[in-house]
């Protein structure tokens, strides 16, 4: 069942017991709703970091993504249980990438993990610059104000948060904390542009495909 339908599903009940109006059942299922999909995306998310061994990087891509994400925007998935098994795919790949990264690349180069960050940071700018506030079709984003006022926090954050935490784990040797949120930055740069949106519909598809199939 989809998760949409069960918190429907379980808002009409409650609004039977209680003798709720419309308009309260209403707000129930949004509620409910809210509360299933990020109690499985983060399920999905915690099991099959620790199945994979790389909690600390896993935690720290999706906290990165999720901080970004909640002014940059992003794509997203048609339903809340799909959107939470390509995020914890994604939070994961992530994570394992970060891992590769943290054992393949050295830091004998003064200056080349300051020089990295700072060009990450060029290239959010760029992006955010361009694709940012990356709203959806189902939930535009049309008053100029606020999308401007979304810009204008995704930059900050990104100038003002992420590279200074950057430059400090680099300048401490926190290679974990490092190479995890240049991976986390980068996957929610493709997650606001063009390329990012495609490839998420296409998953999406074929996950409703595959649904379609199993049933």
């Amino acid at each position: 069942m989809e998760i949409e339908a069960l918190a429907n599903k379980l808002a009409a009940a409650l609004a039977r017991e209680l003798s709720l109006s419309e308009d309260d059942r209403d707000i129930a299922a949004y509620a409910l709703h809210g509360i299933f999909s990020v109690s499985f995306y983060l399920s999905t998310l915690l099991i099959s970091a620790w199945l994979l061994g790389q909690w600390k990087y896993t935690l720290i891509v999706a906290g990165t993504v999720a901080v970004l994400r909640t002014f940059m925007g992003g794509a997203h998935a048609s339903t809340a249980w799909r959107c939470g098994l390509i995020g914890a795919a994604m939070m994961n790949g992530g994570g394992a990438l970060a891992r590769v990264l943290e054992a393949a690349v050295s830091w004998e180069h003064p200056g080349l993990p300051q020089a990295a960050a700072a060009a990450s940071t060029l290239a959010a700018l760029a992006a955010i610059a361009a694709y940012c506030p990356a709203d959806v079709p189902q939930k535009p984003i049309t008053d100029p104000r606020q999308r401007r006022w979304l810009r204008w926090i995704s930059a900050a954050l990104v100038a003002g948060a992420w590279l200074p935490l950057t430059l400090a784990a680099a300048q401490r040797g926190w290679e974990t904390v490092y190479f995890s949120a240049q991976a986390g930055l980068w996957i929610q740069l493709l997650l606001v542009t063009p390329v990012g949106f495609g490839w998420s519909g296409r998953v999406d598809a074929y996950l409703t495909k595959l649904l379609r199939k199993e049933e």
